[in-house]
């Protein structure tokens, strides 16, 4: 599974000192028995999810795309439960329809909002 998981940074997304939680943005499976080894659509990884118990990242927007889309929705507050008032770290772009390319391989990609990148915490947890 791909996911996101929380509690173990410098932003604690709502969660206490020592708790953790995951939500699942994606999944790849062992089997190229239909020619596509990665979950393509957000039915199956709904079904996915709730068959593992495990919560998906929130759905921001779904419709047609561009760059400054992609900016103004990376950017704001989170939207995990009991998480509101921190900032938003980014978001996860992925096609409604999942696909490959021969460049990249998965085509799901992540923008990290600029706000996230540049704050000002003496114990943030990114690396340079």
């Amino acid at each position: 599974v791909c996911g996101e998981i929380i509690g173990v940074q410098d932003l604690k997304y709502g969660l206490q000192d020592g708790d953790t939680a995951l939500y699942l943005f994606d999944a790849r499976f062992n089997s190229l028995a239909n020619g596509q080894d990665w979950v393509a659509d957000n039915g199956a990884l709904e079904g996915l999810a709730k068959s593992m118990q495990v919560p998906l990242c929130p759905l921001l927007y779904q419709g047609p795309w561009s760059k400054a889309k992609g900016q103004e929705m990376s950017g704001g507050k989170s939207l995990l439960p009991g998480a509101e008032a921190q900032i938003r770290e980014g978001i996860v772009v992925a096609p409604v329809i999942g696909r490959t390319e021969a460049r990249a391989g998965r085509v799901k990609l992540k923008i990290v909002h600029a706000d996230y990148l540049t704050r000002k915490d003496p114990n943030a947890t990114e690396f340079e």
